[in-house]
């Protein structure tokens, strides 16, 4: 792809403050899901963008081990065991764990747990974990008032508390819990649990749910499981960056008027034909290449439809001398890469032209006939030159 004035880069796992008009390309070969603005918890489709408080999320893959992630099952345990009742709350299946103060603090003493086989996850001596659960409460927590949201069992492994300093967070609706990530101290299996750490002073019901364990440093977004362990695949998102002021930038009219690359960019069809055009397809075994590298985007690596490639092989051409052949060849390259446009049904024509224009320029017009029947005509302006770098 070019390194001048335009770059079409790989987005990491984070989180970022693009729109789904920044991305250039996205694709997860899973469902995964993610809360809105509401806080309702939803489901994106495979290839679907994930997008929480205005960002959007990219993740590796991840595996939930937890067998029975919905925590409707918890029971009371400990020589003064709490009540637990299924329920639901805010629209997530939940376990009701009410607490007094007449039980006994402690694990031993109180507790609500999922130890029940089958409904248990399995850790390995020296692995680390994450874990996460989903946590509501009904009341504010006072003086020294504690409980405690950990996975235990074969390894105990990390403890997240809710004391009076953090219990508001967990009024208003589910709010995670998310213990230290630790490695496992045994080999065996572990389940999440919820602990009276110190004696409350009146009733107080803690309410659990989506409950996560993983085999990574951090906790991804929450993976559904109804019976086993899920794999939810890992996003692979790019978008293309301009740099402006860098030499070989490009210029361009749309149906004859001249305008800024950055302003035809919010058009989404003009877009697509920049991103098609200047993005560089990977060369063919056959191709004669300009130099030591292949080029092509990772991303093709795992395409939405088999045999799908981003871009165009035009940057073969960086090195040519311009002749009658380089344009032909160039209209040849730039066809090829817009002709997805009538595939996918964008368009039902694309006309493609390059023209020579004296000893140092080759500029190229396309015409996109859409559905409706109507046209529009973009010209890149000494598209050369930008091939080029000069």
């Amino acid at each position: 792809m070019s390194n001048l004035n335009k770059t079409v880069t790989p987005i990491g796992p984070g989180r970022y403050n693009y729109s789904k008009s920044d991305i250039t390309g996205f694709s997860r070969a899973s469902t995964a899901t993610y809360f809105d603005d509401s806080g309702a918890l939803r489901i994106a489709s495979v290839n679907e963008p994930r997008f929480e408080g205005g960002q959007l999320v990219v993740e590796e893959q991840g595996t939930n081990l937890l067998p029975w992630s919905a925590c409707t099952d918890m029971a009371g345990k400990g020589t003064t065991p709490p009540t637990c009742v299924a329920t639901t709350v805010d629209g997530f299946p939940c376990s009701a764990i009410t607490f007094d103060q007449t039980m006994t603090q402690g694990f031993a003493g109180c507790r609500a747990d999922r130890s029940t086989p089958g409904m248990t996850a399995p850790v390995t001596l020296g692995a680390r974990y994450s874990t996460r659960g989903y946590i509501k409460l009904s009341r504010p927590l006072v003086g020294s008032e504690q409980i405690q949201f950990l996975f235990t069992g074969a390894s105990g492994l990390g403890t997240f508390p809710i004391t009076a300093a953090n219990s508001a967070d967990f009024l208003a609706g589910f709010r995670p819990a998310i213990p230290p990530a630790v490695l496992a101290l045994g080999t065996g299996v572990n389940y999440p649990v919820v602990t009276l750490a110190s004696a409350v002073f009146s009733p107080l019901v803690v309410y659990c749910c989506n409950a996560q364990i993983e085999q990574a440093a951090s906790i991804s977004s929450y993976i559904p499981t109804a019976g086993a362990a899920v794999t939810r695949a890992a996003d692979f998102a790019s978008l293309i960056q301009y740099l402006a002021g860098a030499p070989g930038s490009l210029t361009m009219s749309i149906d004859g008027n001249v305008i800024s690359v950055t302003g035809a960019l919010r058009d989404p069809l003009t877009r697509a034909v920049i991103i098609s055009l200047f993005t560089w397809a990977r060369a063919r075994a056959d191709d004669q290449l300009p130099g030591d590298e292949r080029m092509g985007w990772w991303g093709d690596t795992y395409p939405a439809a088999a045999g799908d490639r981003t871009g165009s092989r035009l940057w073969l051409l960086s090195r040519s001398t311009i002749t009658a052949t380089t344009a032909q060849r160039a209209r040849e390259y730039a066809q090829e890469a817009l002709a997805w446009l009538v595939a996918d049904g964008v368009a039902t024509e694309v006309i493609v032209q390059a023209e020579r224009e004296g000893l140092s320029q080759i500029s190229l017009w396309c015409q996109i006939v859409r559905g409706d029947g109507s046209r529009i005509d973009i010209r890149f302006n000494d598209a050369w030159s930008f091939l080029n770098g000069i």
